[in-house]
């Protein structure tokens, strides 16, 4: 997949989809329709490998069919979350990224979102997750890279991802440290 074949506003075009950290939902449509527009952008995109249905998404997230009459602006920010992570599936991407997915949200909801993260990798999507909750990106992610200061200070391959043996240099990079 060539990322460079459109341009930012037609990336759905080349299978990539975005949700960002302020979602960027229309609040005053229902749940549904913020669903349907995406779903009508994705039917643009034929022969894509991830297909995803309404029905796929309300299965993803079992919240929604009962809620998809109300206007996304009275849902709990977990519940919005899940919402751009559906309208992103329905844009049948290749490459889903993902922007702080856990910021601002319950334990309980976070669990949900890592759990349909789990879902969507077992599936074989590519995810580009950036987070700063350790725990979630150890539990989610299969390769990590650390940053500070904007630059990439470790490439971290899975095995040493899921090893004990990052628990200090994490504890360094977050809280500071020697690196001893």
């Amino acid at each position: 997949m060539d990322i460079h074949a459109a341009p930012a506003y037609n990336r759905g075009d080349v299978g990539i989809a975005v949700v960002l950290e302020g979602r960027r939902l229309f609040g005053e449509l229902s749940v549904e329709s913020n669903l349907k527009l995406a779903a009508t952008m994705g039917a643009r995109r034929q022969g894509a490998k991830f297909q995803f249905s309404l029905d796929d998404i309300y299965d993803l997230f079992p919240f929604m069919p009962e809620r998809r009459d109300a206007p996304v602006d009275v849902l709990s920010g977990g519940e919005q979350q899940m919402v751009a992570i559906g309208r992103a599936l329905l844009l049948k991407p290749e490459l889903l990224i993902l922007d702080e997915p856990s910021t601002g949200l319950a334990p309980k909801v976070v669990g949900d979102i890592v759990k349909v993260i789990a879902a969507l990798r077992k599936r074989g999507m590519s995810l580009l997750l950036v987070e700063q909750n350790v725990a979630v990106a150890l539990e989610s992610a299969d390769r990590a890279y650390l940053v500070s200061v904007g630059k990439i200070v470790d490439n971290i391959d899975g095995e040493r991802w899921r090893s004990g043996s990052l628990a200090r240099q994490l504890m360094d990079a977050y809280l500071g440290g020697d690196g001893a």
